[in-house]
């Protein structure tokens, strides 16, 4: 659920948002176009997983942890999350019982080509990695 929730943030560029300073839970709505109620509990679970602190009732910072997670920036961790939490991924971390099982990849199981065949296919899910781990 952590790696979820960290996903989501990096995806809605929350992160990158407060590197420009604190925000309140609205603020960062209007700017994603995400509901703002749900920004709020995702920020207050941010907070408890120490990525950012909750100064005031509505207003969050980043925490230095939290900075490991801008867009970037030498040692960010963000296009991790983003390619490992990506829906190709995800599913078949969902499925990894079958590799250890058969010894067979999970990946290719559930999407019918290797990993970097899809990510060929699905830029969207992995061009910030296909240049880290392709090559």
């Amino acid at each position: 659920m952590s790696a979820q929730i960290l996903h989501v943030a990096t995806d809605l560029e929350l992160i990158d948002r407060l590197t420009q300073g604190p925000r309140s839970s609205g603020q960062l709505a209007e700017e994603t176009a995400a509901h703002g109620p749900s920004v709020l509990r995702l920020l207050r679970v941010l907070a408890t997983l120490g990525v950012v602190t909750q100064t005031e009732p509505d207003r969050f910072e980043l925490t230095e942890l939290g900075g490991d997670l801008r867009t970037g920036t030498p040692g960010s961790v963000r296009d991790v999350f983003r390619f490992l939490c990506s829906a190709g991924a995800w599913s078949s971390w969902g499925d990894a019982a079958h590799s250890i099982r058969t010894g067979d990849t999970a990946f290719e199981r559930n999407y019918g080509m290797p990993a970097f065949a899809y990510l060929g296919q699905h830029s969207e899910e992995g061009e910030a990695q296909r240049g880290r781990w392709a090559g």
